[in-house]
Order: C-alpha cells, then sequence, then structure tokens
C-alpha cells in the first residue's frame, strides 16, 4: 500500500490511498487548508501509457477514447479524450478527461467500486455510484452525484458544483461551507452514522432526496432545491435562490435578497433581513417577509402573508388570502 497526496499549487487537496491499483482519497480534516482549484488539464494525463492525476500514478491505462465507454469488472484506469458517457463498471476505477477533456460536457458513472472520477473544463456529470468514491469536477459549473451508503468527496472545481442526493435511500443533512472555511463543508444521510459523511468541496449548489432533507447554504450564492419531502431550507448569507420542491417545506431565506418557491405543498416561507421575494404554491402557505422590502405573492390555496416591518408588496391568488402589514396588496 502507497500513501501519497493530491496537491493542488502550495494547497493539499486530498489524501489518497492507492492500494492494488485502486486510487482512494480520504475526506480533508478540518485542519487541513481548503484547496486551489485548478483546470482539469493539470488534473490529469497519460505519461508513458500511465493515468497520472496530480502527480499520481494510478496505474497503467486500460481504455482511451471517447463516446460511449464500457469499463469490465475488473479495476480500469480510463482516459476520456472527447464526449463521453462512460459507465465504468465493477471494480476500484480511475475515469479522468486528460487534457481538459472534449469541448463538451462529460457523463461518468462509476458504478461499483471505490472510484475516483475527474472531469473536463466543462459543466460535467460526475455519479458515485456504490462504494467510497471521490468526484472532481475540474472547470464548469459541474453536477455531482455522490454514492448510496458509503463516504464520498465531492470536488466542484474552480466554478464550483452542484451536489445533488436524488439517489439517496434516506433523508440526508446537508451544510455548505463557505470560501476559507476549515470544515469544507459536509453532508451525512440521516441514520447512516458518522461514518457516512460525505466531504464536499467548492460546491455552491445542492438538491435534496426523496426524503425529509435538511439544507443550509453558506455565505455566497446559492441555489437550493429540496426535490421531494418535506424539507428544511436555510438559504443562510448570500442572495439565494430557494425551491421547496415536493412536499411541505419550511424555507428561510436569512440574509440577503432571496427568491424563495414553495412549488407544491402547504409551505412556511420566511424571507428574513433582506428584500426578498417569497412565492407561495398549491397548497396553504404562509409567507413571512421579514425586515426587507418584500414582494409576497400567494399562488392558489388560502395563504397567509404578513410583509413584516418595511414597505411591502402583497399579491393573494384567488381572493381567499388574508394579509397583514402589506402597504401594497392585491386579490386578497
Amino acid at each position: 500500500m502507497t500513501v501519497t497526496s493530491l496537491r493542488a499549487p502550495g494547497k493539499v487537496l486530498a489524501v489518497a490511498v492507492i492500494a492494488s491499483a485502486a486510487a482512494l482519497i480520504a475526506p480533508p480534516s478540518s485542519s487541513i487548508a481548503a484547496p486551489t482549484a485548478v483546470p482539469s488539464d493539470a488534473l490529469c494525463s497519460v505519461v508513458d501509457d500511465h493515468l497520472v492525476v496530480q502527480g499520481v500514478d494510478t496505474g497503467v491505462v486500460t481504455q482511451t477514447g471517447a463516446g460511449n465507454v464500457l469499463g469490465t469488472p475488473g479495476d480500469d484506469r480510463i482516459a476520456v479524450t472527447g464526449p463521453s458517457m462512460v459507465s465504468a463498471g465493477a471494480g476500484n476505477d480511475v475515469v479522468c478527461a486528460v487534457g481538459g477533456g472534449a469541448r463538451d460536457a462529460q457523463i461518468l458513472n462509476g458504478d461499483d467500486g471505490d472510484d475516483l472520477l475527474v472531469g473536463g473544463d466543462f459543466s460535467d456529470y460526475l455519479l458515485g455510484g456504490s462504494g467510497s468514491d471521490t468526484l472532481l469536477g475540474g472547470l464548469g459549473n459541474d453536477y455531482i452525484w455522490p454514492g448510496i451508503g458509503d463516504a464520498d468527496v465531492a470536488d466542484g472545481g474552480s466554478d464550483g458544483g452542484t451536489v445533488q442526493y436524488a439517489n439517496a435511500a434516506v433523508g440526508v443533512i446537508v451544510q455548505l461551507s463557505s470560501p476559507g472555511s476549515s470544515t469544507h463543508g459536509w453532508s451525512v444521510a440521516r441514520g447512516d452514522g458518522p461514518d457516512k459523511t460525505d466531504v464536499l468541496i467548492s460546491i455552491n449548489n445542492a438538491s435534496g432526496s426523496r426524503h425529509d432533507d435538511v439544507i443550509t447554504g453558506d455565505a455566497g450564492r446559492n441555489v437550493i432545491d429540496g426535490y421531494y419531502g418535506d424539507d428544511l431550507i436555510n438559504g443562510g448569507d448570500g442572495d439565494d435562490s430557494i425551491n421547496g420542491g415536493y412536499g411541505e417545506d419550511t424555507l428561510r431565506g436569512q440574509r440577503g435578497a432571496d427568491s424563495l418557491d414553495g412549488y407544491l405543498g402547504a409551505d412556511v416561507i420566511v424571507g428574513g433581513r433582506g428584500s426578498d421575494i417569497l412565492r407561495g404554491s398549491r397548497g396553504n402557505d404562509i409567507l413571512r417577509g421579514g425586515r426587507g422590502r418584500d414582494r409576497l405573492r400567494g399562488f392558489t390555496g388560502v395563504d397567509r402573508l404578513d410583509g413584516g416591518p418595511h414597505h411591502d408588496v402583497c399579491r393573494g391568488g384567488r381572493e381567499r388570502d388574508t394579509a397583514v402589514r402589506c402597504e401594497e396588496q392585491s386579490s386578497i
């Protein structure tokens, strides 16, 4: 077994444990500095028929190509050279877009095993599958699906990324960290225990599961989607866009000028301190504007609109709603 480290310039990115030619990257501890994102062509290269990821020799390349690429039941080393949809198959695989990859998005699926997937220079789709996977996005706003059950590392790359938990077996708790935070951000599938915690790096946006989730944004601009379930979503300090999805959700903008949309279900939507836009749904919603100059819209259902202490605009749905502390109101 060889223990080494993957490094961005001057920063420790993660710790890699390579056993039987399988690259396994352990989550960084809170004492490790946040990594510096680098282009994907600096992450991956082929040297003397070996696939090298940030200076770490992961083994001899077993496949090179583009288009539909299928791995084997063994441990594959796949160098992606063009627009690709890769299914790595079983085994502990490394799939990497070399030379920046194609001038198009990649779809990389690790399937079973402990895999390392590295995207190209565009908005890629990285799917971990089962096993303890490491998913590195490169450039572009990448969409990352950590695997089911096991602990994974998801790195959105220099342009950030979106973490997706649509396939989670239970509800998840997602906490996005702020830039420079020592915690890197974390999420855990509720009930899986502390050893099933995914480490999130350079992740700006999050989408929940089909179950009841808790998602909290950071100080930046986050896009958060609850998906299914009765979710609790806190936007944090930035100017966020929050969609509750299907279910009876509680949405809190907190600080910043936020856009909050209940979508479906009987939702509770609270704006916070900024000048927010609050939208109800088809259910009987409660909308509270907070301290800013807010705009509240009830849509269908019997809704209660509370503009808050400042000059607010409230608009009902089918004239069955009630409104308080709204300086301007219509269809109430």
